[in-house]
């Protein structure tokens, strides 16, 4: 194991421990101001809501892998050879591997007291390993090499050898000197004002042959019957934190684009595959009720969190954003409603190299 956390440069390390100093503590220095300046495309969600991440991120990870049938990919990559993977925003890692150091996440769900004790024994029995898709892929192929890039520098300091982090911005131009054979990015629907040239930039570090993966929830959320009423908070919240995000450049609705954005991009043999999530745990299904309970406690702290910078784009006073947050978790609490979104994982492959590319480029193909 090693730490193995690099910059692009010392600068932006800086702004980037600045940025999470000044999120984490909730302040309203003079700085903010500027450091916003300094770092246009920095996140509407900040790394997974950084004043609770050690918990947020660690039940996102746990209820998404739950979610694909305890995979971390939904594209075949065992079909290709893995030399140098890249995660973007790649977000906290869990130092544990394999269970070793097993990590529970809070399994408490507010105003759910019956569904309690059921999670505390479904975590200990399907969450046995709490690490993310980066070092997991590190520790079960130890001849590839795997980074993981994000604005902020969470991530845990001893990793596997064939691990590295660096701090970056992928909309940013990117500089890596190797091709990729993979390229994965989850939960990162706010992230980007132009998901298409992040993707476009993917294509380009891609292998011929290589797969991009992108994973992200479908937003605006449906409701099952019965409908919400007119005056529902939820309703509400999530119309004005859409219009938010068009305000600050980052569209929310992205996500039922990204085949559209992948085939503009050049990719080919594009791939969906859906995943069903309910907010709460209001479904028949046990499973499905289980994952509810996760996503319910994650939008529980998701909307305290997000509410007021979003709303203040739109000029709403702080104490009245809070009111609201307040009102769509106790909407959440009580059960009225019964929120769903669906989990969308699109992948798609770089075109293969023609016998005339390869006869031009000397014969030599991307490894």
């Amino acid at each position: 194991m090693c730490s193995a956390f690099t910059g692009r440069s010392e600068e932006k390390v800086l702004r980037a421990n600045d940025w999470l100093l000044c999120v984490a503590e909730r302040t309203r220095s003079p700085r903010y101001g500027s450091l916003q300046a300094h770092w246009p495309s920095a996140v509407l969600i900040v790394n997974g809501l950084l004043t609770t991440v050690d918990g947020t991120l660690d039940l996102q990870h746990a209820m998404f892998k739950e979610l694909m049938g305890n995979r971390l990919a939904i594209a075949p990559i065992d079909t290709i050879p893995l030399h140098n993977v890249l995660d973007i925003a790649t977000g906290k890692l869990y130092p544990s591997k394999f269970g070793v150091n097993k990590a529970e996440p809070q399994t408490q769900v507010p105003g759910y007291g019956r569904l309690n004790s059921v999670l505390q024994s479904n975590f200990h029995t399907k969450i046995a390993v709490q690490a993310t898709y980066k070092q997991s892929s590190a520790d079960t192929h130890p001849s590839t090499h795997v980074i993981g890039t994000d604005l902020s520098p969470i991530q845990p300091s001893h990793v596997p050898p064939n691990c590295t982090f660096e701090i970056d911005d992928a909309e940013d131009e990117w500089l890596f000197n190797i091709p990729f054979s993979y390229i994965h990015a989850r939960a990162v629907l706010s992230c980007f004002k132009d998901p298409l040239q992040v993707i476009r930039s993917a294509y380009k570090a891609l292998s011929p042959g290589g797969i991009l993966e992108f994973q992200d929830p479908e937003f605006p959320f449906n409701f099952a019957d019965p409908q919400p009423p007119e005056d529902s908070p939820f309703a509400r919240w999530q119309k004005l934190i859409v219009e938010a995000g068009e305000k600050s450049g980052r569209r929310l609705t992205n996500t039922k684009r990204y085949k559209e954005f992948f085939e503009q991009a050049g990719f080919v043999d594009v791939h969906i595959e859906k995943f069903f999530i309910p907010t709460g745990p209001w479904h028949e299904d046990k499973r499905l009720r289980m994952i509810g309970a996760w996503q319910l406690e994650n939008w529980l702290e998701a909307v305290e969190a997000i509410t007021p910078r979003n709303l203040g784009r739109l000029g709403w006073e702080i104490e009245e954003s809070k009111v609201l947050a307040a009102q769509v978790r106790d909407e959440f609490i009580n059960g009225k409603i019964k929120p769903y979104c669906d989990f969308w994982c699109v992948w798609a492959r770089k075109q293969e190299l023609e016998a005339k590319d390869v006869e031009d480029s000397g014969g030599k193909a991307a490894a």
